[in-house]
């Protein structure tokens, strides 16, 4: 049997989003798709989309999601044989990345990059741990910023700072640090002379990322201060708040935890290089 992608139309994205309304603390669910929704809103040109396999997602959910040629995708469906035919359907001449997908998901991926072509040993993930914070809890936090420092939203100027100091920075991921800063919530600390010495970002999934302090700055609980501000801010949206952290980034893993945060999925990250027969 043949299969298509067929693009989800723009008015129906809420409808789509509000399937996953009991997987609001989910990656690549509620908060992903309200996102963008939220980006096309904001501007309507926006090279981002949503795919169904055979037009078919109201019973079950499964999408794939599209923002300039970066892939998400997830299903409700106990059975992942539909969101495997889906991603089935992406040319494997062309070379991607998956983006924040769950653990309940990444046997359906690593599937995927089989089926495409790839071996074993080619599949690698960037494995995250998923971290929640209740929001309660974030409303609770004191937001004291250190004296010498203040706290503001990054603007567009920023994103070539970011991107530079970002581990996973490529030819074209400025484009992406600059979507993100351009249509979605930011914060940065600026020392006495305006420079920009850390920032914390939102990323596509509605989760707290690319959380960085300069050398030179750190030991000051800054990335603490970043944290809670961005927390508070979701939280007072009524937003859920959650992130991903590397699961070998120590440091970070400790920081959230005695922050309250608390780790309820694994999500992954990856990449799938152009595959020719």
């Amino acid at each position: 049997m043949s299969h298509a992608l067929v693009t989800i139309p723009r008015v129906q994205w809420p409808l789509l989003r509000d399937l996953y309304k009991a997987h609001r603390k989910s990656s690549t669910a509620y908060s992903f798709l309200q996102c963008l929704i939220n980006w096309v809103t904001h501007n309507p040109q926006l090279d981002v989309h949503l795919y169904s396999l055979d037009g078919d997602w109201q019973d079950d959910g499964t999408f794939l999601g599209s923002d300039h040629g970066v892939w998400y995708a997830n299903t409700l469906a106990v059975s992942k044989l539909r969101l495997l035919d889906a991603l089935n359907l992406l040319d494997k001449r062309v070379s991607y990345i998956i983006c924040g997908f769950p653990e309940r998901v990444r046997l359906v991926v690593e599937q995927h990059f089989l089926d495409q072509g790839l071996r074993n040993e080619d599949i690698r993930l960037l494995k995250t741990y998923w971290y929640h914070l209740d929001k309660h809890l974030a409303l609770k936090y004191r937001i004291d910023t250190p004296k010498g420092f203040i706290l503001k939203r990054l603007l567009p100027c920023n994103a070539q700072m970011v991107d530079d100091h970002w581990p996973y920075h490529g030819l074209e991921t400025i484009h992406y640090v600059e979507r993100l800063i351009r249509y979605n919530d930011s914060v940065g600390v600026f020392n006495k002379k305006h420079e920009l010495v850390a920032w914390c970002l939102l990323l596509p999934h509605g989760a707290l990322g690319m959380l960085q302090v300069l050398e030179g700055y750190r030991r000051r609980g800054i990335g603490s201060l970043l944290v809670r501000y961005m927390a508070k801010l979701l939280a007072s949206y009524d937003l859920e708040v959650m992130a991903p952290v590397v699961h070998d980034n120590l440091i970070f893993r400790g920081m959230f935890k005695k922050l309250g945060f608390k780790v309820v999925d694994k999500t992954y990250w990856a990449h799938k290089p152009a595959v020719f027969e």
